[in-house]
């Protein structure tokens, strides 16, 4: 064969290139002509290797392999979006042995292109328009053909040059279970799913053999590609939401269109008593409700289709056939084309039982609060007798009679108000106040209340300031009395010996919501019996104490701690006690209170007198221990040098010695015993001593001993100042600072609170109360018309009536009684009258009616009318007011609080 003339024919048709290669593939020639890859090369391409340099030609590669065993090959193959048709021919020497191939090669792709059938170009439009993606794979996993979809989704992939794993999959080398291998080796259809990490997208690929007709072998495998990232991703999120479902404490299902349940999550299983959700999937909802039927469903779900969100009650049933009460939300959803209830089971039987209690403690609150009217109105009218009584002339007997009467009346009045609070408490009707008061005020108010409690006692009571803290703070002052008052009484009725101390101090600081808080401690220390440990725990619970034998020693309704213990909480605090039998108790308590933290505003519980006693030396001589320490403390917290004795003797050589070094003592405070001379003769001897004349002394006695005027005492030149017990801090404070300023002029000094003056004007003589009215019990005759002021007095119980009456009487009062709203209203009609005492419960007409219709009438409008009811809540104080009544007056009630509202009112009318 020429080869020089064939390859010379041939380079001059175009179309056509030459080559021959050698046994081992290494080019002898070639025309260089027409394949881009022998262009490439150019005349470097002879005496190179075809395998080494054309690796990528994979079907003109394996058509010379054949050619070199020996066949005639004719193929085509893709090479840099051309294709090529390829013959091949082996060469054989003179002993019919292979020397090497020689090889044509034809680009046919314009050619391929113009010859498309109609038939090719349909079925190719076809393949492009897919959603799912297609390749044609040959037997070495090569993409020879792609539509237009992969071509979007992969542009870099070029048929011939990426493999189907590499493309897809991302990965070097193809998988075991790849489906088209298992194709190619078994003729079926696989499917499975890839994740390419190189674009995070999600493929499911399902391969389709393609067979030789003659053979029946697997020649081609077409691969159908279908992105699935966003299912996979949504079924993931599903899957994610589905275990939090499991989580919620909402019981949750899914329900099919016939009845059953397709998805149940945690809560629901647990709710309804099974196992796991296994033993509820597929079983029919009517089977966990206790009251709905199979039949009915079928009406529910027309109705839920049409409505597509419905709420309802619905009792169900658990496995082991308990029932309970549910409310159940359900709504219509849309799932891979099919309806479904998605429901939400919510169980009601706590908020049933939280509804029932609430009810329950709202109808014994409305229990209590009559009850308590019902007993106040009696009440009121044995105070008001028995203080009327008291002012009459009486056998000592009747007088002892009388007092016992008042004091049982008294007692009662404080145990009906205690269970009225513990009812408002319990009902959450209790509301806490916040206003502006001054807490040094407040505080020592309170010994004034139980200061006539240790009149004949041993007890010392008084009140220990240990830190600097607000003044004026933001809170409820009534409440914190109430504590106060609660956790002093309860200390001085268990302690027969020593004293009762509150001590006061600053716990902390914080600042919350924008808003400055100083943590007040309240500290109640007392030297009674103790507690034991083993009864602490009755501490603090409803109508519970420590000792509750009926042979105990101590009455009470064991529920001061109780209530004490709910205010605090209320108020944001903490309270606790400690206690050892036989030693004493500490019951202390925490509140946060508002304050103003500004300099201009800021004013400290301790005055600016507390800043001239820094380091004054100040001697204390007093017999009773528990009063002894507190004076000591005080002191100390305010600066002074103290020294302290229960010995007169001690306490001359002391106050000798600190004289001897120049260091003599600026105040002594004596603790005056009426029943000895001891401490009053110590006081004559150092005033008369010429070392020891120029200290001070303050003289603390008994309010009550002041009260005698024994002029005897309190004309005694040798005492410069003398200070009413019990010991309030301020005053002591007050006290020492006039001494230490020269202020030494004899007299006295007392911290004694209006609430003492007021508990000791009641024990002591009713008529003083009714001398502030300035008439000096002058009874006057209601029918006598002399210029004064005509009050009217509406009230059905004629008890009540006789008491109110009386009391005006003796304070010199006209007054008119009616009994009931409708009398009152035509008594408006007739008469004018400067003031309107209004009971509330009234028969006929009550005087909430009245007292809208009073002020409906000319004239009548301004008329002050007081509210006189047997209620305390707040919410009845409301009522009153809007029905136009001016002021509030609660029963029972005494003749100095009376006459003094009536004097109020008339001075603003």
């Amino acid at each position: 064969m020429d080869l020089e003339l064939l390859q010379k024919t041939l380079g001059q048709s175009g179309g056509t290139d030459i080559f021959q290669l050698d046994s081992d593939g290494v080019f002898i020639l070639h025309s260089g002509k027409v394949l881009p890859y022998f262009l490439e090369h150019d005349n470097a391409i002879v005496g190179a290797s075809f395998f080494d340099m054309f690796a990528d030609a994979n079907g003109a590669v394996a058509a010379i392999k054949q050619a070199l065993r020996g066949e005639t090959v004719f193929t085509n193959d893709w090479y840099k979006g051309h294709c090529y048709e390829i013959k091949v021919y082996p060469l054989r020497n003179a002993n019919d042995k292979i020397d090497g191939v020689i090889g044509l090669a034809s680009d046919v792709t314009k050619w391929l292109a113009q010859y498309k059938t109609d038939d090719q170009i349909f079925l190719e439009s076809i393949i492009d328009s897919m959603q799912d993606g297609l390749m044609v794979v040959d037997r070495d996993l090569n993409v020879v053909q792609t539509n237009k979809i992969i071509r979007k989704w992969l542009p870099e992939l070029v048929p011939q040059k990426f493999t189907c794993y590499k493309s897809l999959v991302g990965i070097s080398a193809p998988c075991s279970f790849c489906p088209c291998l298992k194709s190619f080796k078994t003729g079926e259809k696989y499917t499975h799913v890839y994740h390419n990490p190189n674009y995070d997208r999600w493929y499911e690929l399902t391969s389709h053999p393609i067979f030789d007709p003659k053979t029946s072998e697997v020649v081609l495998v077409i691969e159908c590609v279908r992105d699935i990232t966003e299912q996979v991703r949504y079924e993931h999120s599903l899957e994610i939401m589905q275990k939090a479902l499991d989580y919620i404490s909402v019981p949750m299902c899914r329900v099919s269109e016939d009845g059953h349940y397709v998805y149940v999550n945690g809560s629901m299983v647990k709710a309804f008593g099974y196992e796991s959700d296994t033993e509820m999937i597929g079983m029919p909802v009517w089977r966990t409700s206790a009251t709905h039927k199979q039949e009915q469903w079928d009406g529910f779900w027309k109705k839920l289709l049409k409505l597509k969100s419905i709420k309802f009650q619905s009792a169900i049933a658990r496995r082991d056939s308990t029932t309970f009460l549910a409310e159940i939300y359900c709504d219509v959803i849309e799932q891979d084309d099919k309806q479904y209830m998605a429901a939400c089971i919510q169980d009601m039987s706590e908020q049933v039982q939280r509804i029932e209690a609430e009810q329950a403690s709202l109808a014994k609150s409305r229990f209590l609060a009559h009850m308590s009217h019902e007993i106040r109105t009696p009440l009121n009218g044995v105070i008001g007798i028995t203080d009327l009584l008291s002012t009459t002339t009486l056998s000592p007997k009747q007088a002892e009679y009388v007092d016992i009467a008042r004091v049982s009346a008294r007692h009662l009045h404080s145990l009906i108000n205690d269970i009225l609070d513990f009812s408002k408490i319990e009902a959450g009707k209790l509301e806490i106040e916040c206003v502006e008061f001054n807490l040094p005020e407040i505080v020592e108010s309170v010994l004034g209340i139980l200061a006539p409690r240790i009149i004949n006692s041993e007890l010392e009571l008084g009140v220990l300031f240990l830190t600097n803290g607000p003044r004026n703070v933001l809170g409820d002052p009534n409440r914190l009395r109430q504590i106060l008052v609660n956790l002093l009484n309860n200390s001085v009725k268990f302690t027969e010996h020593g004293g009762v101390t509150l001590a006061v101090s600053v716990d902390g600081w914080k600042k919350e919501d924008d808003c400055d808080y100083c943590i007040i401690r309240f500290e109640v220390t007392d030297s009674g019996i103790g507690i034991p440990e083993d009864r602490m725990n009755r501490l603090f619970g409803s109508f519970s104490q420590v000792d509750s034998s009926q042979a105990r020693k101590y009455g009470g309704t064991g529920l001061g701690l109780a209530i004490s213990k709910e205010l605090v909480n209320l108020m944001g605090g903490e309270i606790g006690v400690r206690s050892e039998a036989n030693v004493g108790s500490t019951f202390w308590f925490t509140i946060p209170f508002k304050y103003n933290p500004q300099p201009s505003t800021f004013v400290s519980v301790f005055t600016q007198a507390e800043l001239k006693m820094s380091n004054v030396p100040i001697f204390v001589l007093c017999e009773n221990a528990a009063l002894r320490g507190l004076l000591q403390k005080q002191l100390e917290a305010w600066g002074a040098i103290v020294a302290a004795t229960d010995d007169v003797s001690e306490a001359l050589r002391i106050m000798n010695d600190a004289a001897a070094k120049g260091q003599p003592y600026r105040i002594m405070i004596v603790d005056y015993r009426a029943n000895s001379n001891d401490e009053m003769n110590f006081v004559r001897t150092v005033k008369g001593d010429s070392t020891l004349s120029s200290t001070a002394s303050l003289l603390l006695i008994p309010f009550y001993e002041l009260q005698k005027k024994d002029q005897q005492l309190l004309s005694d030149k040798t005492v410069d100042k003398f200070f009413a017990k019990p010991v309030y801090g301020l005053f002591l404070l007050y006290a020492i600072s006039d001494l230490l300023q020269g202020r030494n002029k004899q007299g006295s000094m007392s911290g004694v609170s209006d609430d003492w003056m007021r508990e000791w004007e009641q024990n002591n003589s009713f008529q003083k109360a009714l001398e502030s009215f300035d008439n000096e019990g002058a009874a006057r005759n209601s029918e006598e018309d002399d210029g004064t002021p005509l009050i009217m007095v509406a009230e059905d119980n004629k008890v009540n009536q006789i008491v109110a009456g009386e009391i005006l009487k003796q304070a010199g009062i006209r007054y008119e009684m009616v009994e009931n709203g409708i009398e009152a209203c035509e008594a408006v009609k007739k008469k004018r009258f400067a003031l309107i005492l209004m009971d509330c419960q009234m028969p006929k007409m009550d005087g909430f009616q009245a007292t809208k219709i009073i002020r409906k009438m000319e004239g009548a409008d301004k008329i002050p009318i007081i509210a006189l009811t047997a209620h305390s809540t707040k919410e009845h104080e409301e009522q009153c007011l809007e029905s136009g009544m001016n002021a509030y007056c609660t029963k029972p009630f005494n003749a100095k609080q009376l006459v003094e509202m009536i004097k109020h009112w008339l001075a603003v009318e």
